[in-house]
């Protein structure tokens, strides 16, 4: 644009005032055209680091988030494990209380076969 400036102010005699103050509005101009290029990258910048940093805070949140939710779930985990444990204990006790039980009938069936044995070989003998 200075090229061209010049070159009207060289060639168009009685130019010169217009031209130089055509060249102070394009310096005007240019100059404000970089102000708000400057202004215009330090926003985007700034939104750019606001936004990381509101980034960092949800994933962290999330994070948090996560690692409580795994802890419940470890903590009810060993409870139901517990739970199992006890039940499958108390199984085997009861179940071993039924055998017990079982081979107590089974004594008392045979002592009662063997009475009943007796009793009819006294019969047959008198």
């Amino acid at each position: 644009v200075h090229t061209y400036l010049d070159a009207v102010e060289a060639t168009v005699p009685g130019a010169a005032t217009s031209v130089d103050e055509l060249r102070e509005a394009v310096d005007e101009q240019y100059d404000f055209l970089l102000e708000n290029h400057a202004e215009t990258f330090e926003t985007v910048a700034a939104e750019y680091e606001d936004g990381l940093a509101a980034y960092e805070e949800v994933t962290e949140d999330y994070l948090d988030a996560l690692a409580e939710q795994v802890e419940l779930l470890v903590e009810a985990h060993e409870e139901i494990e517990d739970q199992s444990v006890e039940a499958t204990e108390q199984w085997g006790e009861q179940l071993e209380q039924l055998q017990e039980q079982v081979d107590e009938v089974a004594e008392q069936v045979q002592d009662v076969q063997e009475q009943a044995a007796e009793a009819v070989e006294i019969d047959v003998e008198d």
